[in-house]
């Protein structure tokens, strides 16, 4: 009886979870998409390169992040720290770097070229949620389908 109590609770953990997961990622996604939507396709110079903590998981690394020089909205020169970043020394001064920036904002943003990189970690967790919902309705199912068959027994 107590193992039915936890698979029903893990089915319903996994059918309420899921969708939260799912609505989270659409909405990472959503503004990563507005993001690129506003960005803009450049070639820039990098000007320096800093060996600094940046995210990683539930805490931090320390890895190389490259500066950039751009030209901002208002014709001057913008030194911007690009969203990127690497744990080898791949960055080199001098070296010119493709980018998409947002330069329209108080603050420009950029990031490397990769929009497939950018929009990994929305779509994985996308699936994630997918997989929670689905593997909690399969489980339900199945759960009702062994009561139905232990009744006629």
């Amino acid at each position: 009886m107590r193992d039915l109590n936890v698979y029903n609770t893990n089915v319903a953990v996994s059918i309420l979870v899921g969708p939260v997961i799912i609505i989270a990622g659409l909405i990472w996604f959503g503004a990563r998409v507005v993001f690129l939507a506003g960005a803009e396709q450049h070639l820039a110079p990098i000007v320096s390169v800093s060996f600094e903590d940046v995210p990683q998981g539930k805490g931090s690394t320390k890895a190389y992040v490259p500066t950039i020089e751009i030209q901002n909205s208002t014709g001057g020169r913008s030194r911007v720290k690009v969203e990127s970043s690497n744990k080898r020394p791949v960055y080199v001064v001098g070296e010119q770097l493709a980018v998409r920036c947002r330069l329209n904002t108080s603050s420009p943003e950029c990031i490397e070229a990769s929009i497939a990189e950018y929009l990994l970690y929305p779509s994985v967790a996308m699936l994630i949620g997918a997989g929670l919902l689905i593997g909690g309705l399969y489980m339900r199912r199945r759960a009702d389908d062994s009561e139905m068959v232990s009744q006629n027994i």
